[in-house]
């Protein structure tokens, strides 16, 4: 029923790369993506070092020849032709402080993927990604509900900065102005709604 490409965001209450979420699973969900080629889906986990493992199993099959030979991949046609890197999918991985951006953003930055972004949502801490200039996207929005953690502003304006020196999207969702809640928020005047526009490699 919809009449134009649209963003969807998958497991967008969930992780894909859940432990309990099957490869069999998965294969299905990138395999419907690629039908669907005119659509941008956009995946986040925290699962990094899964959703790598699993990207680059399908790299090394596809460069050896192998897919189809594997069970997991006896899949109806169009299906089974599906390359490590979808034009169409955007990879990205949530980071709600260092700790977790230390951990997670070198697995993605090694994920074959066309896009790849970090959500910063809740962000709960100050956050350097000066050593992860490949991101394509960063997304920073404060948490909600009544025991949401705070979100310093100075944490979302120094995120902005290092976007802003290095060339990486940058998208403000969400953050406290004068003690509410606020979507898409003005940061010094502006309200920043950046989209990726083409991959870093």
């Amino acid at each position: 029923s919809w009449n134009k490409p649209q963003r969807i965001f998958v497991c967008s209450m969930g992780d894909l790369f859940h432990q309990d979420v099957t490869d069999w699973y998965i294969d299905r969900v990138f395999a419907r993506m690629n039908v669907a080629y005119w659509h941008t889906f956009i995946v986040l986990t925290k699962r990094a070092e899964r959703m790598w493992r699993y990207l680059e199993r399908v790299r090394i099959e596809k460069r050896d020849n192998t897919v189809g030979t594997n069970e997991r991949w006896q899949l109806p046609d169009p299906w089974r032709d599906i390359p490590a890197t979808l034009p169409n999918v955007w990879l990205g991985v949530s980071a709600e402080n260092q700790a977790t951006a230390d951990e997670r953003i070198p697995f993605l930055l090694q994920t074959p993927a066309a896009v790849r972004f970090v959500s910063c949502e809740p962000l709960l801490s100050s956050l350097e990604l000066g050593t992860y200039s490949r991101l394509d996207w960063c997304i920073v929005g404060c948490e909600s509900g009544p025991r949401a953690r705070p979100l310093d502003v100075d944490w979302a304006r120094s995120l902005r900065d290092q976007c802003t020196e290095a060339g990486v999207a940058y998208f403000l969702k969400q953050m406290p102005v004068d003690g509410k809640l606020t979507k898409m928020p003005f940061l010094d005047g502006k309200q920043w709604e950046e989209y990726p526009t083409c991959a870093r490699g």
